[in-house]
């Protein structure tokens, strides 16, 4: 019997939860978490990237955006760091 109860609450949970996501849905928003890289947030991290005086390290450019490492690479590939600097 009470396994019977809370499958039907599951059911109700469930259902309610697509209910909500579809008004949110309805109206514009978004589930999830923020993005951290803003464009403006990219565009700086390209400059800083081409200004090799001033932010010699990637850990320069990773501590000022105030981001990990892992959101930078996935935002900034090898790559286009290679690109932007031969040197390095």
């Amino acid at each position: 019997m009470n396994a019977a109860f809370d499958q039907f609450q599951r059911e109700i949970i469930v259902e309610n939860t697509k209910a909500g996501l579809k008004f949110v849905c309805k109206n514009g928003r978004i589930g999830g978490r923020p993005l951290l890289m803003t464009d403006e947030k990219l565009r700086t991290a390209k400059a800083m990237l081409k200004d090799t005086e001033n932010y010699p390290f990637i850990s320069d450019i990773i501590k000022t955006l105030n981001i990990g490492r892992t959101t930078f690479y996935r935002h900034s590939p090898p790559e286009e760091i290679q690109k932007i600097r031969p040197e390095s």
